[in-house]
Protein backbone atom coordinates (compact mmCIF):
# COMPACT_ATOMS: atom_id res chain seq x y z
CA UNK A 1 0.00 0.00 0.00
CA UNK A 2 1.34 3.33 -0.82
CA UNK A 3 2.08 6.10 1.94
CA UNK A 4 -0.32 8.09 0.38
CA UNK A 5 -2.96 5.70 0.87
CA UNK A 6 -2.30 5.38 4.33
CA UNK A 7 -2.00 8.96 4.93
CA UNK A 8 -5.64 8.98 3.19
CA UNK A 9 -7.23 6.36 5.70
CA UNK A 10 -5.73 7.79 8.55
CA UNK A 11 -7.42 11.12 7.74
CA UNK A 12 -11.06 9.09 7.00
CA UNK A 13 -10.47 7.89 9.95
CA UNK A 14 -9.66 11.12 12.08
CA UNK A 15 -13.05 11.96 10.36
CA UNK A 16 -14.80 9.28 11.92
CA UNK A 17 -13.31 8.87 15.36
CA UNK A 18 -13.12 12.89 16.12
CA UNK A 19 -15.42 12.90 19.64
CA UNK A 20 -16.22 16.00 21.69
CA UNK A 21 -13.41 15.73 23.76
CA UNK A 22 -10.69 15.68 21.30
CA UNK A 23 -12.58 18.58 19.25
CA UNK A 24 -12.39 20.64 22.38
CA UNK A 25 -8.69 19.97 22.87
CA UNK A 26 -7.97 20.87 18.99
CA UNK A 27 -9.95 24.36 19.33
CA UNK A 28 -8.09 25.50 23.15
CA UNK A 29 -4.66 24.75 21.06
CA UNK A 30 -5.98 26.71 18.22
CA UNK A 31 -7.20 29.59 20.26
CA UNK A 32 -3.78 29.50 22.25
CA UNK A 33 -2.17 29.34 19.25
CA UNK A 34 -3.73 32.26 17.31
CA UNK A 35 -3.23 34.25 20.92
CA UNK A 36 0.82 33.33 20.24
CA UNK A 37 0.79 34.35 17.28
CA UNK A 38 -1.30 37.67 18.13
CA UNK A 39 1.82 38.38 20.49
CA UNK A 40 4.01 38.01 18.16
CA UNK A 41 1.97 40.18 14.71
CA UNK A 42 2.44 43.73 14.42
CA UNK A 43 0.00 45.71 16.64
CA UNK A 44 -1.34 46.83 13.13
CA UNK A 45 -2.87 43.62 12.44
CA UNK A 46 -6.92 43.43 12.50
CA UNK A 47 -8.47 41.82 15.35
CA UNK A 48 -11.65 39.92 15.13
CA UNK A 49 -13.94 38.69 18.63
CA UNK A 50 -13.81 34.91 19.25
CA UNK A 51 -15.29 32.77 22.55
CA UNK A 52 -15.03 36.01 24.92
CA UNK A 53 -11.69 36.84 23.29
CA UNK A 54 -10.20 39.21 20.72
CA UNK A 55 -7.97 37.01 18.48
CA UNK A 56 -5.65 39.11 16.24
CA UNK A 57 -5.45 38.08 12.47
CA UNK A 58 -1.81 37.44 12.22
CA UNK A 59 -0.36 35.98 8.42
CA UNK A 60 2.45 33.76 8.64
CA UNK A 61 3.27 33.55 12.27
CA UNK A 62 -0.69 32.01 13.20
CA UNK A 63 0.11 29.38 9.97
CA UNK A 64 3.09 28.57 11.35
CA UNK A 65 2.17 28.33 15.21
CA UNK A 66 -0.47 25.99 14.11
CA UNK A 67 1.04 23.75 11.90
CA UNK A 68 3.97 23.11 14.31
CA UNK A 69 1.72 22.06 17.37
CA UNK A 70 1.70 19.00 18.46
CA UNK A 71 -2.18 18.57 17.06
CA UNK A 72 -1.49 19.54 13.57
CA UNK A 73 -0.77 15.74 12.91
CA UNK A 74 -4.13 14.40 13.07
CA UNK A 75 -6.06 17.56 13.79
CA UNK A 76 -5.54 19.84 10.18
CA UNK A 77 -9.08 19.08 9.17
CA UNK A 78 -10.57 20.04 12.60
CA UNK A 79 -7.97 23.15 13.08
CA UNK A 80 -9.39 23.81 9.00
CA UNK A 81 -12.77 24.04 10.84
CA UNK A 82 -11.72 26.61 13.64
CA UNK A 83 -10.70 29.07 10.94
CA UNK A 84 -13.84 28.57 9.30
CA UNK A 85 -15.36 29.10 11.75
CA UNK A 86 -13.68 32.12 13.27
CA UNK A 87 -13.73 33.37 9.67
CA UNK A 88 -17.72 32.79 9.30
CA UNK A 89 -17.77 35.34 13.27
CA UNK A 90 -15.97 37.36 11.74
CA UNK A 91 -18.04 38.35 8.90
CA UNK A 92 -20.93 37.92 11.05
CA UNK A 93 -19.67 40.64 13.36
CA UNK A 94 -18.50 42.96 10.64
CA UNK A 95 -21.67 42.88 8.88
CA UNK A 96 -23.46 43.55 12.58
CA UNK A 97 -21.81 46.71 12.70
CA UNK A 98 -23.40 49.86 11.29
CA UNK A 99 -21.41 51.42 8.18
CA UNK A 100 -23.01 54.68 9.18
CA UNK A 101 -24.87 56.40 12.04
CA UNK A 102 -25.83 59.70 13.00
CA UNK A 103 -23.92 58.99 16.18
CA UNK A 104 -20.71 58.95 14.63
CA UNK A 105 -21.21 62.85 13.45
CA UNK A 106 -22.25 63.56 17.03
CA UNK A 107 -19.24 61.83 18.26
CA UNK A 108 -16.98 63.88 16.08
CA UNK A 109 -18.65 67.04 16.66
CA UNK A 110 -17.30 67.05 20.22
CA UNK A 111 -13.70 67.52 19.20
CA UNK A 112 -14.02 70.45 17.24
CA UNK A 113 -12.74 73.52 18.39
CA UNK A 114 -12.66 76.22 15.30
CA UNK A 115 -15.09 76.26 12.14
CA UNK A 116 -15.74 78.21 8.67
CA UNK A 117 -19.05 78.19 7.71
CA UNK A 118 -20.02 79.55 4.09
CA UNK A 119 -23.41 80.22 3.52
CA UNK A 120 -25.36 80.38 0.27
CA UNK A 121 -27.18 81.25 -2.52
CA UNK A 122 -25.91 84.92 -2.60
CA UNK A 123 -28.65 86.60 -1.41
CA UNK A 124 -28.40 84.93 1.71
CA UNK A 125 -28.42 87.27 4.68
CA UNK A 126 -25.59 86.06 6.33
CA UNK A 127 -22.32 84.86 3.98
CA UNK A 128 -19.96 83.49 6.68
CA UNK A 129 -18.78 82.87 10.20
CA UNK A 130 -15.52 81.79 12.17
CA UNK A 131 -16.29 80.74 15.49
CA UNK A 132 -13.79 79.47 17.82
CA UNK A 133 -15.76 76.73 20.43
CA UNK A 134 -14.69 75.49 23.93
CA UNK A 135 -14.30 72.19 25.31
CA UNK A 136 -17.77 72.37 26.54
CA UNK A 137 -19.20 73.25 23.39
CA UNK A 138 -19.50 77.25 24.59
CA UNK A 139 -18.82 79.69 21.83
CA UNK A 140 -15.58 81.82 22.69
CA UNK A 141 -14.77 83.86 19.74
CA UNK A 142 -17.56 84.63 17.16
CA UNK A 143 -17.07 86.72 13.38
CA UNK A 144 -19.96 87.33 10.92
CA UNK A 145 -20.07 89.00 7.73
CA UNK A 146 -23.42 89.97 7.07
CA UNK A 147 -24.10 90.75 3.11
CA UNK A 148 -27.70 91.86 3.44
CA UNK A 149 -28.79 94.05 6.38
CA UNK A 150 -31.74 96.59 6.44
CA UNK A 151 -28.90 99.18 6.47
CA UNK A 152 -26.66 98.10 4.44
CA UNK A 153 -23.45 95.00 4.55
CA UNK A 154 -22.18 94.73 8.37
CA UNK A 155 -19.11 92.61 9.99
CA UNK A 156 -19.76 92.17 13.82
CA UNK A 157 -16.82 90.38 15.98
CA UNK A 158 -18.14 88.87 19.34
CA UNK A 159 -16.02 88.02 22.57
CA UNK A 160 -17.22 88.10 25.76
CA UNK A 161 -19.41 90.99 26.78
CA UNK A 162 -18.03 93.40 24.03
CA UNK A 163 -19.21 93.38 20.41
CA UNK A 164 -17.70 95.11 17.39
CA UNK A 165 -19.73 95.87 14.27
CA UNK A 166 -18.44 97.53 10.65
CA UNK A 167 -21.01 98.94 9.26
CA UNK A 168 -19.42 98.93 5.78
CA UNK A 169 -21.26 101.73 3.89
CA UNK A 170 -21.35 104.26 6.76
CA UNK A 171 -17.76 103.86 6.94
CA UNK A 172 -18.41 103.56 10.94
CA UNK A 173 -17.46 101.24 13.57
CA UNK A 174 -19.91 100.69 16.59
CA UNK A 175 -18.17 99.30 20.01
CA UNK A 176 -20.78 98.46 22.53
CA UNK A 177 -20.39 96.25 25.94
CA UNK A 178 -23.26 94.55 28.07
CA UNK A 179 -23.12 90.81 29.15
CA UNK A 180 -27.04 90.46 28.75
CA UNK A 181 -27.28 91.62 25.35
CA UNK A 182 -24.08 89.92 24.49
CA UNK A 183 -24.76 86.81 25.63
CA UNK A 184 -27.21 86.50 23.02
CA UNK A 185 -24.87 86.97 20.30
CA UNK A 186 -23.35 82.72 20.36
CA UNK A 187 -27.40 82.16 19.90
CA UNK A 188 -26.78 83.34 16.19
CA UNK A 189 -24.30 80.71 15.89
CA UNK A 190 -26.32 77.79 17.29
CA UNK A 191 -28.68 77.88 14.57
CA UNK A 192 -25.75 77.02 12.10
CA UNK A 193 -23.50 75.33 14.51
CA UNK A 194 -22.70 71.55 13.49
CA UNK A 195 -22.93 70.25 16.63
CA UNK A 196 -26.41 71.72 16.78
CA UNK A 197 -27.61 70.80 13.41
CA UNK A 198 -26.84 67.37 13.43
CA UNK A 199 -28.05 66.78 16.88
CA UNK A 200 -31.28 68.64 15.88
CA UNK A 201 -31.42 66.06 12.65
CA UNK A 202 -31.17 62.97 14.91
CA UNK A 203 -33.88 64.24 17.56
CA UNK A 204 -35.99 64.81 14.64
CA UNK A 205 -35.52 61.25 13.34
CA UNK A 206 -36.00 59.65 17.00
CA UNK A 207 -39.50 61.92 17.12
CA UNK A 208 -40.58 60.89 13.62
CA UNK A 209 -41.00 63.78 12.72
CA UNK A 210 -38.16 63.24 9.49
CA UNK A 211 -37.42 60.15 7.16
CA UNK A 212 -33.66 59.82 6.91
CA UNK A 213 -32.07 58.14 3.74
CA UNK A 214 -28.91 57.09 3.90
CA UNK A 215 -26.02 56.55 0.94
CA UNK A 216 -22.64 55.19 1.28
CA UNK A 217 -20.56 56.33 -1.12
CA UNK A 218 -19.48 54.46 -4.28
CA UNK A 219 -16.34 55.38 -4.93
CA UNK A 220 -12.87 57.18 -3.19
CA UNK A 221 -13.39 60.81 -2.31
CA UNK A 222 -17.57 60.65 -2.53
CA UNK A 223 -18.90 61.78 0.81
CA UNK A 224 -21.91 59.81 2.55
CA UNK A 225 -25.29 61.38 1.16
CA UNK A 226 -28.16 62.01 3.96
CA UNK A 227 -31.82 63.18 2.76
CA UNK A 228 -34.12 64.19 5.50
CA UNK A 229 -38.05 64.42 4.25
CA UNK A 230 -40.29 66.15 6.31
CA UNK A 231 -43.34 63.74 7.70
CA UNK A 232 -46.17 63.43 7.60
CA UNK A 233 -46.52 65.94 3.90
CA UNK A 234 -42.93 66.01 2.50
CA UNK A 235 -42.83 69.88 2.07
CA UNK A 236 -39.40 70.55 3.21
CA UNK A 237 -36.08 68.41 2.38
CA UNK A 238 -32.44 68.79 3.73
CA UNK A 239 -29.76 66.77 2.47
CA UNK A 240 -26.15 66.34 4.56
CA UNK A 241 -22.82 65.90 3.33
CA UNK A 242 -20.50 63.73 5.75
CA UNK A 243 -16.95 62.80 5.26
CA UNK A 244 -16.79 59.18 5.34
CA UNK A 245 -13.16 59.29 7.48
CA UNK A 246 -13.71 62.28 10.13
CA UNK A 247 -17.30 61.52 9.96
CA UNK A 248 -18.16 65.53 10.12
CA UNK A 249 -20.60 66.90 8.18
CA UNK A 250 -19.48 69.10 5.24
CA UNK A 251 -22.61 70.67 3.65
CA UNK A 252 -26.38 70.93 4.41
CA UNK A 253 -28.75 72.51 1.76
CA UNK A 254 -32.29 72.81 2.44
CA UNK A 255 -34.66 72.44 -0.19
CA UNK A 256 -38.81 73.04 -0.26
CA UNK A 257 -41.47 71.52 -1.84
CA UNK A 258 -42.85 74.31 -4.22
CA UNK A 259 -45.52 71.81 -5.25
CA UNK A 260 -43.59 70.28 -8.24
CA UNK A 261 -40.26 69.42 -7.25
CA UNK A 262 -38.06 70.42 -4.29
CA UNK A 263 -36.15 73.55 -4.90
CA UNK A 264 -32.64 74.86 -2.80
CA UNK A 265 -33.78 77.49 -0.48
CA UNK A 266 -30.12 77.65 1.83
CA UNK A 267 -26.73 76.13 1.45
CA UNK A 268 -24.69 75.84 4.57
CA UNK A 269 -20.93 74.63 3.93
CA UNK A 270 -18.63 73.72 6.69
CA UNK A 271 -15.28 74.31 6.09
CA UNK A 272 -11.45 74.70 7.70
CA UNK A 273 -12.99 72.00 11.09
CA UNK A 274 -10.22 72.31 13.82
CA UNK A 275 -7.63 74.85 11.54
CA UNK A 276 -6.82 77.51 13.89
CA UNK A 277 -7.33 80.64 11.54
CA UNK A 278 -4.85 83.19 10.85
CA UNK A 279 -4.35 86.24 13.58
CA UNK A 280 -6.86 88.65 11.92
CA UNK A 281 -9.42 86.81 11.30
CA UNK A 282 -11.29 87.46 14.79
CA UNK A 283 -10.97 91.36 13.36
CA UNK A 284 -12.88 93.46 11.68
CA UNK A 285 -10.37 94.29 8.97
CA UNK A 286 -11.67 97.54 8.48
CA UNK A 287 -9.82 100.50 7.07
CA UNK A 288 -7.75 102.84 8.83
CA UNK A 289 -9.66 105.72 8.36
CA UNK A 290 -13.51 104.26 9.59
CA UNK A 291 -14.54 106.07 11.71
CA UNK A 292 -14.81 104.42 15.81
CA UNK A 293 -17.90 104.92 17.99
CA UNK A 294 -17.43 103.50 21.42
CA UNK A 295 -19.83 103.17 23.50
CA UNK A 296 -18.28 102.16 26.48
CA UNK A 297 -15.97 105.09 26.63
CA UNK A 298 -18.48 108.18 25.17
CA UNK A 299 -21.34 109.55 25.64
CA UNK A 300 -24.66 109.06 22.87
CA UNK A 301 -27.64 110.32 22.75
CA UNK A 302 -29.88 112.02 25.36
CA UNK A 303 -31.36 110.69 28.72
CA UNK A 304 -34.54 109.33 28.44
CA UNK A 305 -35.47 109.24 32.37
CA UNK A 306 -39.17 109.53 32.56
CA UNK A 307 -40.14 110.25 29.39
CA UNK A 308 -42.29 108.02 27.04
CA UNK A 309 -40.60 106.93 23.55
CA UNK A 310 -42.75 109.88 21.75
CA UNK A 311 -41.83 112.65 24.48
CA UNK A 312 -37.79 111.76 23.83
CA UNK A 313 -38.81 111.13 20.03
CA UNK A 314 -39.80 114.33 19.78
CA UNK A 315 -36.80 116.01 22.06
CA UNK A 316 -34.02 114.67 20.20
CA UNK A 317 -35.91 116.26 16.92
CA UNK A 318 -35.80 119.60 18.16
CA UNK A 319 -32.42 119.39 19.82
CA UNK A 320 -30.95 117.64 16.72
CA UNK A 321 -32.42 120.44 14.25
CA UNK A 322 -31.60 123.28 16.93
CA UNK A 323 -27.36 122.12 16.45
CA UNK A 324 -27.73 122.32 12.76
CA UNK A 325 -29.09 125.30 12.67
CA UNK A 326 -26.39 126.62 15.04
CA UNK A 327 -24.08 124.86 12.54
CA UNK A 328 -23.22 122.89 16.11
CA UNK A 329 -22.18 119.66 14.58
CA UNK A 330 -20.43 118.25 17.96
CA UNK A 331 -24.00 118.72 19.29
CA UNK A 332 -25.73 117.20 15.98
CA UNK A 333 -23.16 114.50 16.22
CA UNK A 334 -23.47 113.05 19.94
CA UNK A 335 -27.25 112.67 19.09
CA UNK A 336 -26.62 111.07 15.93
CA UNK A 337 -25.08 107.60 17.20
CA UNK A 338 -22.28 109.52 18.73
CA UNK A 339 -20.41 111.12 15.50
CA UNK A 340 -17.81 113.14 15.64
CA UNK A 341 -18.46 116.61 14.46
CA UNK A 342 -15.77 116.07 11.08
CA UNK A 343 -18.29 113.12 9.88
CA UNK A 344 -21.40 115.17 10.12
CA UNK A 345 -21.37 116.66 7.15
CA UNK A 346 -20.65 113.30 5.11
CA UNK A 347 -23.61 111.86 6.65
CA UNK A 348 -25.82 114.60 5.61
CA UNK A 349 -24.47 114.19 2.24
CA UNK A 350 -25.39 110.23 2.20
CA UNK A 351 -28.87 110.99 3.63
CA UNK A 352 -29.26 113.75 0.42
CA UNK A 353 -29.42 117.00 3.27
CA UNK A 354 -25.70 117.82 2.35
CA UNK A 355 -25.30 121.80 1.03
CA UNK A 356 -28.87 122.65 2.99
CA UNK A 357 -28.94 125.85 5.29
CA UNK A 358 -31.18 124.60 8.40
CA UNK A 359 -32.90 128.29 8.91
CA UNK A 360 -35.70 127.13 11.34
CA UNK A 361 -37.93 124.25 12.99
CA UNK A 362 -41.68 124.27 11.08
CA UNK A 363 -43.14 121.99 12.91
CA UNK A 364 -42.88 118.30 14.56
CA UNK A 365 -45.44 115.36 13.95
CA UNK A 366 -46.41 112.99 15.66
CA UNK A 367 -44.20 109.46 17.14
CA UNK A 368 -44.69 106.34 15.29
CA UNK A 369 -43.61 103.05 15.77
CA UNK A 370 -40.64 101.79 13.48
CA UNK A 371 -42.33 100.33 10.75
CA UNK A 372 -39.07 98.01 9.92
CA UNK A 373 -39.52 94.72 11.95
CA UNK A 374 -36.51 93.88 13.90
CA UNK A 375 -35.36 97.52 13.94
CA UNK A 376 -37.24 98.87 17.44
CA UNK A 377 -37.63 102.64 18.52
CA UNK A 378 -40.00 105.28 16.59
CA UNK A 379 -39.46 107.53 13.79
CA UNK A 380 -40.48 111.03 13.41
CA UNK A 381 -41.50 113.39 10.24
CA UNK A 382 -40.21 116.91 11.07
CA UNK A 383 -40.67 120.07 8.42
CA UNK A 384 -38.00 122.59 8.54
CA UNK A 385 -37.46 125.32 6.29
CA UNK A 386 -34.43 125.65 4.57
CA UNK A 387 -31.89 127.64 2.18
CA UNK A 388 -30.38 126.10 -1.35
CA UNK A 389 -28.53 128.31 -3.18
CA UNK A 390 -30.07 131.70 -1.71
CA UNK A 391 -33.87 129.92 -2.35
CA UNK A 392 -36.05 128.75 0.71
CA UNK A 393 -37.83 126.21 1.32
CA UNK A 394 -39.87 123.89 3.50
CA UNK A 395 -38.78 120.32 3.57
CA UNK A 396 -39.65 117.14 4.91
CA UNK A 397 -37.23 115.01 7.10
CA UNK A 398 -38.10 111.68 8.70
CA UNK A 399 -35.43 110.77 11.80
CA UNK A 400 -35.22 107.14 13.48
CA UNK A 401 -34.32 106.94 17.41
CA UNK A 402 -34.11 104.10 18.92
CA UNK A 403 -31.75 103.03 22.64
CA UNK A 404 -28.57 104.45 21.89
CA UNK A 405 -26.67 101.46 22.87
CA UNK A 406 -26.62 98.04 24.78
CA UNK A 407 -24.57 99.88 27.74
CA UNK A 408 -26.32 102.94 27.47
CA UNK A 409 -30.31 101.48 27.57
CA UNK A 410 -31.21 104.69 29.54
CA UNK A 411 -30.24 106.95 26.56
CA UNK A 412 -31.92 107.18 23.27
CA UNK A 413 -30.16 108.65 20.05
CA UNK A 414 -31.27 108.94 15.92
CA UNK A 415 -30.20 106.48 14.13
CA UNK A 416 -30.98 107.42 10.60
CA UNK A 417 -33.36 109.53 8.61
CA UNK A 418 -34.30 110.53 5.05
Amino acid sequence: MKPADDVERSIKDLRMKTTAELDGRILTDALAALEQSGRAASETEPAVPFGGRVIPIARRPLWRAIMTSKWSKYGAAAAAIVIAVTATVTALHQSARPAYALEQTIEANRGVRYIHIRFGPPHAVLSETWAQIGENGEVLRLKMDLAHTEDGPKVVVWQGDMAEVWFKDKRIIGVDRDPNTAAGFPDMLNKFEPRRVVEELYQAQAAGRVSVETKMPSGSGEPITLTATSLPKPGRRSVYLIDPQSKLLQRRVGYAWDGQQYREESRWDFLDYNQEPAGDTFTLGAPADTVRIDATTQVIGLPKGDLSDEQITVQLAREFFEALIANDYGKAGQLLSGLPASRVPEILEQLGWGGMKFVRIVSIGEPRPQPVPGVGGTEVVCQVEVEVDGVKAIKSFTLAMRPASMSQPDRWAIHGGE
